[in-house]
């Protein structure tokens, strides 16, 4: 998968393509993304994977108001941000 972020200005909707992955750590799921360096958690992986999309939408949100997400994805090592 290629992780990609696009953004409609005519729609004003995020598009998110990024890998995810749900690990357990003791009795916590955990579903973290490297590129973005970003995760939720819980006690079931179903609820970790909900956490994670709750937080991605709260990143969206800020990085989207403050006019930071091309400086910070690539600060992660995103390319050819546009």
């Amino acid at each position: 998968m290629i992780d990609s972020i696009v953004f409609s200005k005519t729609k004003g909707t995020l598009e998110v393509s990024v890998s995810i992955y749900v690990f357990k750590e003791n009795d916590v799921f955990i579903a973290y993304c490297p590129s973005l360096d970003l995760s939720g958690y819980d006690k079931t992986e179903e609820a970790a994977f909900r956490d994670f999309e709750y937080v991605l939408g709260e990143y969206a949100k800020f990085q989207m108001q403050h006019g930071t997400l091309n400086k910070d994805l690539t600060r992660h090592g995103w390319k050819d941000i546009q």
